[in-house]
């Protein structure tokens, strides 16, 4: 089910802490953020929440959506989405009508109104005036470079035995004050899919908080239910795959040209990949990374990694549903947002599409990580 989200006041989430007083927020929401606010909502209103734990897979897991089979959750309105929560999917949420920025993708260096064009496909140079092109990353929306609309909050902590201002405590918050300007005012709306919720479910979610400083007014949120697009992937898409097949035979020199049997086709990823993190030691070559990576994304033997287009961080936070003791998180490795994987294959591109279509990569793909979709390089 797809989900527009307006947002009644700025919102803060996640994000990178600077310096001591200064942090950033991003301008998307992941998955796990927007199951977090659900949960929260859910809690807030359980009768039968009495601070104890459940355990999940040996975990002892605190504060956690569960059908809990009390007599409070006879007459509770969540009791049949407690019984499923974990079930449900949540995607990524971006800014309405933005997509990511796919890590090939190169814009004109002397004007971003020019569109991109792509280094898998296309000759290094601006497609309106000839110029030099650099690659980008980020959003973009109408096939020019996009940015949310930024606010700056100066917060101060207050001593509670003077009432005055705690030395030392003046921090600074950036957060996504809109999306949009609709007639001389800030909107703000981000678009992603829920599935396992009926409407009727998701009406109940009538003053639902996203992000983090909520406490302080951030993230007031109300949820509209969007009209499904239920028209089936038709030929079209095939097509442009074949020619994307062709025009990256054509511009690449480092591949087998030789085997008319290979199919070449391309992947993006609209979220991060989640992976087990991995410590490599020693020397490796080309072929030693692509077989890493085949491996870590469980890619089907049918498939040969060809390029890889991407960028990695290692994250090890905090889970806050487990005890203090045992709250820090094993490493994992993200594989960032926009990367491109190229492939290639002997099946036809049929086979691939089916594929590939409806597949996620990696772990917690139920909060929206691993999302991708089939990429051919801007061929219109």
């Amino acid at each position: 089910m797809r989900i527009r989200m307006d947002f009644k006041s700025p919102l803060l989430v996640g994000g990178k802490r600077l310096t001591s007083n200064y942090i950033e927020g991003i301008d998307y929401i992941p998955g796990n953020i927007v199951r977090a606010g659900f949960a929260r909502y859910i809690l807030n209103e359980c009768a039968a929440k009495d601070g104890s734990y459940v355990d999940i897979d040996g975990v002892k897991r605190y504060n956690w959506v569960y059908f809990r089979d009390s007599d409070a959750c006879k007459s509770c309105k969540f009791s049949s989405i407690c019984k499923k929560f974990s079930d449900i999917k949540f995607s990524f949420f971006y800014p309405e009508g933005s997509e990511i920025v796919p890590l090939t993708a190169m814009k004109c260096k002397e004007d971003d109104s020019h569109g991109y064009i792509d280094s898998l496909v296309s000759k290094r140079e601006c497609k309106i005036c000839g110029q030099r092109v650099e690659f980008t990353s980020g959003l973009r929306k109408a096939d020019k470079p996009y940015s949310v609309i930024w606010n700056y909050f100066t917060r101060t902590a207050i001593n509670p035995y003077t009432g005055t201002s705690r030395d030392g405590s003046l921090y600074t918050l950036v957060a996504v004050e809109g999306t949009v300007k609709e007639n001389d005012s800030i909107k703000s709306y981000f678009e992603g899919t829920i599935e396992g919720m009926t409407e009727e479910e998701l009406q109940l979610f009538d003053d639902l908080r996203i992000g983090t400083r909520l406490s302080s007014g951030f993230g007031q949120v109300k949820l509209h239910i969007l009209e499904e697009n239920n028209d089936k992937p038709h030929q079209s898409i095939i097509d442009k795959m074949e020619i994307f097949s062709r025009k990256f035979k054509s511009e690449n020199n480092d591949i087998d040209k030789l085997n008319d049997k290979l199919n070449y086709f391309a992947i993006v990823f609209d979220s991060d990949v989640k992976l087990p993190y991995i410590e490599l030691e020693g020397y490796k070559t080309t072929d030693d990374y692509k077989k890493i990576w085949q491996d870590s994304l469980k890619i089907d033997k049918n498939y040969s990694i060809q390029k890889i287009y991407g960028e990695t961080n290692i994250y090890r936070g905090y889970d806050t549903s487990r005890d203090i003791k045992n709250s820090r998180e094993e490493a994992v490795l993200h594989l960032q947002k926009g990367s491109v994987i190229v492939l290639s294959s002997t099946l036809p591109f049929e086979e691939i599409y089916d594929d590939f279509s409806q597949k996620a990569f990696g772990l917690e793909t139920e909060n929206g990580y691993g999302s991708n979709k089939i990429y051919y390089g801007g061929i219109e």
